[in-house]
């Protein structure tokens, strides 16, 4: 059922692990089964290797021809290993609500793709391994639209089979693909958000999962002062003042720095990097950009309406262009929104340029990428400008971006298509992620390279937990 190849990307995923696992103690599984035969047959399941509790609901879905819901690997009687061999060498998962069963393709053969560091954490700053065991084509299971209409006449309707596997946080589209079963990992060790710097102390602070040996980790850290590394070092696991939360420990450390000094800092176990944050005094930022803005905008309290307002309606349907236009200047692009007035409205809503000349046409949205055929008229407007640049400026780059205020999983089923076009989607990770860098100055070329750099990256997209809550 497994080649060599698949058998070795299972054991190293498990080695990657090997060293921490112990804290997996809310792990879980997500699963969306179809009935045929009299059957259970998995389409999409996800083993989350949990150190908290997760949010995704612990419950299960039953209508006709679907199942689906969550199960602690603690209900089933099972670890995660064992899961995984059974999932392999049986193709069975025995649960309360009956037998799930994963079958192989038409050669009865499972494929398997495996990564230490998935694309998704890596954007967040986190360690995050994955590994994937694909079998049959879903498409032999799956008959629509029926499947939908069946769900939205459920007592807990749900408008499509992929609005239930969002519930559960699983893979957000299926047409056309394999059942997947994903087994994600997420990093034990994470630095607190909250913590302190003020002035010329600095206390960084480091989540550590309960199971694990706080004489394990450590805090890294480059004290960037004047746009340059002043120092850098360790706090280990030893010096760290301890407490205790309900999901993890809490260890803090102190440092003196210079005064205005931004801390990058990374949490560790084991030697393995696991998280990477930066800190520094809300008082005095490095970039100057950031500094002018906070003073427009306090603790860049508008600019968070404006960007990840999801629970009250925007008071603009603007707003989020704004917010993302101010977020694109503090990065040290040099920025015009034609879009932002009525008379050119038709236009694209940001352009965003580097020092070199380079160019990100920028299209928000607060919904998905399709919505008011937003992306169709992104690729034409790129087009038509590439093509006016092509005399005497056809050496600079025009990058078309789209930034959407949903999250990858949200999107996940549109990302095909836009990176077929050659555009770039930043999603609301990703806004949360660059808006904690401003705080130094950043090298918009570098950042307009990156975003060149990720079309085309066919990658699974997920949903993980935050060790702090």
């Amino acid at each position: 059922m497994l080649s060599d190849h698949d058998k070795s990307n299972i054991e190293n995923f498990i080695s990657s692990i090997s060293l921490w696992d112990g804290a997996y103690s809310h792990a879980g599984f997500s699963y969306v089964a179809l009935k045929r035969d009299g059957a259970l047959h998995l389409i999409s399941g996800r083993l989350f290797l949990h150190t908290a509790p997760s949010a995704i609901p612990k419950n299960h879905f039953q209508s006709n021809q679907v199942f689906a819901g969550y199960f602690l690997l603690s209900e089933l009687g099972v670890d995660y290993r064992a899961l995984i061999k059974q999932l392999t060498q049986t193709g069975i998962i025995k649960t309360p609500i009956g037998e799930l069963i994963f079958t192989p393709d038409e050669k009865g053969k499972l494929s398997t793709y495996y990564t230490p560091f998935h694309r998704d954490g890596i954007n967040a700053g986190k360690r995050l391994s994955y590994l994937k065991i694909s079998g049959a084509h879903q498409h032999s299971y799956i008959k629509q639209p029926d499947i939908d209409w069946e769900l939205k006449a459920g007592m807990e309707p749900f408008d499509s089979l992929n609005e239930l596997m969002i519930q559960y946080s699983l893979v957000g589209t299926y047409t056309g693909d394999t059942s997947n079963i994903e087994v994600v990992a997420i990093n034990v060790a994470e630095i607190n958000f909250s913590s302190k710097v003020e002035e010329e102390k600095a206390e960084p602070s480091i989540y550590l999962a309960k199971g694990l040996d706080q004489k394990k980790c450590q805090i890294g850290f480059r004290v960037f002062s004047q746009g340059e590394v002043v120092s850098r070092g360790t706090i280990k696991g030893d010096k760290l003042l301890w407490s205790e939360e309900e999901s993890s420990y809490v260890g803090t450390g102190k440092l003196d720095i210079p005064s205005g000094a931004a801390l990058h800092c990374i949490a560790s176990y084991e030697g393995c990097a696991q998280h990477q944050y930066w800190i520094a005094d809300p008082k005095n930022f490095q970039n100057s950009r950031r500094v002018v803005m906070e003073e427009c905008d306090k603790e860049l309290k508008i600019m968070h309406d404006f960007l990840f307002a999801e629970q009250k309606a925007r008071k603009d349907a603007r707003d989020f262009e704004f917010g993302v236009a101010w977020l694109a200047w503090m990065l040290g692009f040099s920025v015009s929104q034609p879009g932002g007035t009525p008379r050119t409205s038709d236009s694209v809503d940001v352009i965003a340029t580097t020092p070199s000349g380079n160019m990100a046409l920028i299209e928000c949205t607060t919904g998905l990428l399709k919505a008011g055929s937003k992306l169709a008229n992104l690729v034409a407007r790129t087009e038509a400008i590439k093509k006016r640049m092509q005399s005497g400026h056809n050496h600079l780059k025009i990058l078309p971006v789209m930034v959407t205020a949903l999250t990858r999983e949200e999107v996940r089923s549109e990302l095909e298509e836009a990176h077929k076009h050659g555009v770039a989607v930043i999603t609301k990770e990703d806004l949360l992620e660059t808006l904690s860098q401003t705080i130094v100055v950043s090298n918009s070329e570098v950042i307009f390279e990156r975003l060149q750099e990720s079309v085309g990256t066919q990658t699974e997209q997920l949903q993980f937990a935050s060790m702090g809550g």
